[in-house]
């Protein structure tokens, strides 16, 4: 048994496969077609179809052709396939009748719908629907000749009535950029009298191409033969085509991307190489007994803005590079990394830093994971006014996830500026001790590990920084 290609919509297939059930494994019917809900008002949703049909197959496991008897009605029979669609099975077919008169929709009918005194048989019914379909219809005969298009296959195809009867579809509208492998597909599925549905380039009568998506299926005898093939086909070349432009669009946007990180590359490094000389002009300077003491005071100040500007050439080093090596997964133990990551502060004397419970051992990246805490504690730290600066950190966990806090009792952030706290581009701040830069990458890796993070705050009391990681 094959698994159904594409996927079910029962709105789609009352226009497209009239007749169709789907059922679960234990043959419990879950949806139905209207119009075999006309035919059979007791086949309702939920109840067996062995109790309406007897399932008739070549095979045991379902798969070829099968037909559907039905047991009240004996002379009403489908044949089709049965698809596996996810944990369900989908019958598709047609009747084996090819002539359904209007008597026998009255028998089988068991509502008051009023249908039509007589139809020639259900190719009828298909085109009534066809003809008013704003997609292209095609009828086609067991050697898949045409025999019938709506005005909108006229319309998108540009050929008249006369230049398409008799034709093979494939022998007028394909050409050289069509798929051989869609259309090897199309064949191999209309051959097998298997419903068909795929993408392809066609070609109007002028030469201009254009996208279509097909989607159709056989109609059966009464004996089981193939007597015609019923396909719909949407032009999709406006949606081929954005398509197509979003992924230019992407392939630039990587490619500016890669050009940025470079240029930021050769930057800093540019940009390094004269820090470090005048960091040895300040230095020499200083030695010189001749200055007075504000000039003295002046090159510290030149001193601190280098160290910032430094700080900050090595946050967008960090922030261009931290998704660029693989991750590497292990158990991590967060009380180790947080203490790591303190160790590496020069931490004021008048700041506490508090872990209030054992933290936990979770599955992330080590050195990311330091990264981390390391730029969300540092920036608690900057960001302290008071006298005794207080940072605690703390976590608790759900079924799902662990939340970290990183609480301080710094200057807060104003309500204003809080959404724009982690992004690169919009917020600064005049803080010599902090670059900008530490939240945005901290909210990078976050990301990158598939977390959230976010803060509650309030001017002149202080954050409370939250990290929800996925266990």
């Amino acid at each position: 048994m094959k698994k159904f290609q594409f996927e079910f919509d029962v709105t789609s297939f009352n226009t497209f496969f009239p007749y169709f059930i789907l059922f679960d494994k234990n043959y419990i019917v879950k949806f139905h077609s209207t119009l075999l809900a006309n035919y059979f008002s007791e086949l309702n949703d939920a109840t067996s179809i062995l109790d309406h049909f007897k399932i008739n197959s070549s095979n045991s496991d379902l798969s070829g052709k099968v037909t559907l008897s039905s047991i009240q009605t004996k002379d009403f029979q489908l044949i089709g396939q049965i698809n596996s669609y996810n944990e369900d099975l989908l019958f598709i077919g047609s009747p084996i009748d090819t002539f359904i008169s209007s008597e026998k929709l009255n028998k089988y009918s068991k509502s008051n719908i009023k249908l039509q005194d007589r139809q020639e048989d259900q190719l009828v019914l298909l085109s009534l629907i066809a003809e008013k379909n704003i997609n292209s219809v095609i009828i086609c005969d067991s050697e898949g000749n045409i025999e019938w298009v709506n005005s909108s296959f006229i319309a998108m195809s540009g050929f008249s009535f006369e230049e398409l009867v008799g034709k093979k579809p494939g022998h007028i509208l394909q050409g050289k950029e069509s798929s051989l492998e869609q259309i090897n597909y199309l064949r191999t599925q209309i051959r097998n009298g298997l419903p068909f549905k795929c993408e392809l380039i066609n070609y109007k009568k002028s030469g201009e191409k254009y996208w279509v998506k097909i989607q159709g299926q056989a109609l059966y005898s009464k004996e089981g033969k193939i007597l015609k093939y019923f396909a719909i086909q949407e032009d999709i070349t406006n949606t081929i085509n954005l398509k197509s432009q979003k992924d230019e669009l992407a392939n630039n946007v990587a490619k500016t991307n890669k050009d940025l990180e470079s240029y930021a590359l050769i930057a800093s490094h540019d940009l390094k190489a004269p820090i470090r000389s005048i960091y040895s002009l300040i230095t020499f300077l200083k030695e010189d007994n001749d200055l007075n003491q504000n000039s003295k005071e002046y090159l510290t100040i030149i001193e601190n803005k280098l160290e910032k500007m430094n700080r900050q050439i090595d946050g967008i080093l960090d922030y261009a590079q931290i998704d660029k090596e693989a991750f590497i997964y292990e158990d991590v133990n967060c009380n180790e990394i947080i203490k790591n990551s303190i160790e590496n502060f020069v931490i004021p004397e008048n700041i506490e830093i508090t872990i209030l419970q054992n933290l936990p051992t979770i599955r992330a990246d080590k050195y990311r994971l330091q990264q981390l805490f390391q730029k969300v504690v540092c920036n608690a730290i900057n960001f302290i006014d008071k006298p005794k600066g207080i940072v605690e950190i703390d976590f608790k966990e759900d079924k799902k996830s662990y939340i970290f806090s990183i609480k301080d009792n710094g200057k807060g952030v104003a309500l204003e500026s809080q959404r724009h706290l982690f992004n690169i581009s919009k917020y600064f701040n005049n803080n010599d001790r902090s670059t900008g830069l530490g939240l945005s990458i901290a909210k990078k890796i976050v990301e990158m590990l598939n977390g959230k993070i976010w803060i509650e705050s309030e001017l002149g009391v202080g954050t409370t920084f939250y990290i929800e990681l996925k266990k």
